[in-house]
Order: structure tokens, then sequence, then C-alpha cells
């Protein structure tokens, strides 16, 4: 099975796998073209049968947990072999980027990426499964890149 192919395969394994320990949840596709350099390593990322995660963690207060990142802030993200328990490798993400300890409460949505070559059609379209969890806020008041806000940022693609 070629990487193109088993990029599908992976995301429809995950997602039937995230269907049996969550009742319902929102699933999106989307498709980007990206330059023939970030198309390379989205292959080569296909290639170790990757997902990418994020986490929105509420405090009690009900306010989102975020991440400074240079003049923005997202959500905690991780990316992660599609055969590791995505929930332990969220919550890890979270806890040794932050320091704030949570626990997945649900799937808020599932995210199908389309990701095409710009300069080559021909290439095929690799595709990448984006998991943004629900979390609660278990543990620790986060270190100094951590902002808690009461909207969450929506997340962005992690590719290239």
């Amino acid at each position: 099975m070629g990487v193109v192919e088993r990029s599908s395969a992976n995301v429809e394994s995950c997602l039937a796998a995230l269907e049996e320990s969550y009742s319902t949840f929102s699933v999106n596709q989307t498709s980007i073209e990206v330059s023939p350099s970030q198309y390379a390593q989205a292959r080569a990322e296909a290639r170790e049968d990757r997902v990418d995660l994020y986490a929105k963690v509420r405090n009690d207060d009900g306010e989102v947990l975020h991440v400074r990142k240079q003049d923005a802030v997202a959500l905690p993200s991780t990316t992660t072999p599609v055969d590791r328990s995505l929930e332990l490798a969220v919550c890890e993400a979270v806890a040794d980027r932050t320091g704030v300890e949570c626990s997945v409460t649900a799937v808020d949505r599932a995210t199908i990426v389309g990701i095409s070559n710009a300069e080559d059609v021909a290439s095929g379209t690799i595709y990448r499964l984006a998991v943004l969890f629900e979390a609660a806020h278990d543990a620790g008041r986060g270190n100094d890149d951590v902002v808690w806000q009461q909207t969450a940022t929506p997340p962005q693609p992690i590719v290239g």
C-alpha cells in the first residue's frame, strides 16, 4: 500500500476508534494546497502514520488554556503516531508544554485534512486527521507561556 492509500486508511481507522469511544462529534473535511517542500514533509509524516492533536482545556471558571507562540496564542497541540493512545498523547503534551495536567472528556471535532502538491496534482492527496479534544483542568497553574482566555482560538492544521 502506498503512502497516499495508507494515509487514507489511517484516517478511517482513527475515526472508527474515536467513534467507538465517544458518542457524538462532528467530522469536517478540508483541502489545502502546499508547496512542493511542504508536500514532501507531509508525505514523510504520512509514512510515520501521524495524527494531529489539540486540547481545549477548561478550568473551573470556564476559561480555555492557550500557549503563547510568538505574537499569538494557540491551543496546546502535538502530533503522535496513530497506534498510540490519542488521549494519553494529548494530555502528556499539555503537561509537558504548559505544566497543566488535564483529562480528556470528549472529542469536540475531527477534521480530515487533504494535502495536495500545488505544483503537481498527479502526486496524490495525503490525508491527515486533526482531532480537537475537550479536556478538564485537573492540576497545575501553568508556566510562563500559559494564557487562560474566555474563548478558544480555533486550531490550524499542523503542516510543515
